[in-house]
């Protein structure tokens, strides 16, 4: 998965408590962005398994 996040450009934020921020940030930008994406972003996410 390390590797999914880095060629999709994430980046993991290290928090209080140990916790990672960051990704669910941008899982939430990227669903209420998802009419806008290309096709290919979208199926590119999918594979991921992320539902956009």
């Amino acid at each position: 998965m390390r590797a999914d996040l880095d060629a999709l450009g994430i980046e993991l934020v290290a928090a209080a408590a140990g916790r990672l921020d960051g990704l669910g940030t941008w899982l939430d930008n990227v669903r209420k962005r998802a009419a806008k994406l290309p096709e290919q972003r979208r199926a590119d996410l999918g594979q991921l398994g992320m539902r956009c």
